[in-house]
């Protein structure tokens, strides 16, 4: 049986030296930058390998090390900035993904390396939640105050349906 085995991933926490290096040069932490307005809480960096000797910190597999991530998240403020490099969507994705989404209580900014509008990352992310910021960036937002707008008949007025008042029995 050829079963398609799901690349390991790991993620790394940049340092504010790290991200502000990075920050010159890579393209996706610019546009993240530009749409959180400079307040980064914690800068994630997703890939498929585990970095040794390019961060003085120890990349945290997932999903073994979910829970220390979600707990290191909770201890910061400001917004979770996660850029993923050229990695293909799994499950593992995916549920670091919701847990951010269902735990962290935060803006959350996602820039998959790569992706366009109806394709697979696309509908996934659409599906977990998170809104496309830009037609032409794989860049996707978060934020638990703006995720969904109130309806038009969720009010007062229309729950108490006065109209009714004397017509029936309940």
């Amino acid at each position: 049986m050829n079963a398609k085995k799901t690349p390991e991933l790991y993620v790394h926490r940049l340092s504010e030296k790290g991200r502000h290096e990075r920050l010159e040069a890579d393209n996706r932490l610019i546009a993240c930058e530009k749409v959180n307005g400079g307040m980064a809480g914690i800068t994630l960096v997703v890939t498929a390998h585990d970095g040794q000797g390019t961060s003085r910190q120890a990349a945290r597999r997932l999903p073994t090390d979910q829970e220390a991530i979600l707990d290191e998240i909770r201890g910061r403020e400001g917004a979770v900035e996660i850029l993923v490099d050229s990695v293909t969507w799994s499950g593992t994705l995916g549920g670091l993904l919701a847990a951010l989404r269902d735990r962290a209580n935060r803006r959350i900014i996602v820039h998959l390396g790569d992706g366009r509008v109806g394709g697979p990352n696309d509908r996934q992310m659409v599906a977990l939640g998170y809104r496309r910021l830009k037609a032409e960036t794989p860049l996707y937002e978060f934020n638990i105050e703006s995720y969904k707008d109130t309806p038009d008949w969720l009010n007062s007025r229309n729950w108490a349906n006065p109209e009714l008042w004397g017509k029936y029995r309940w």
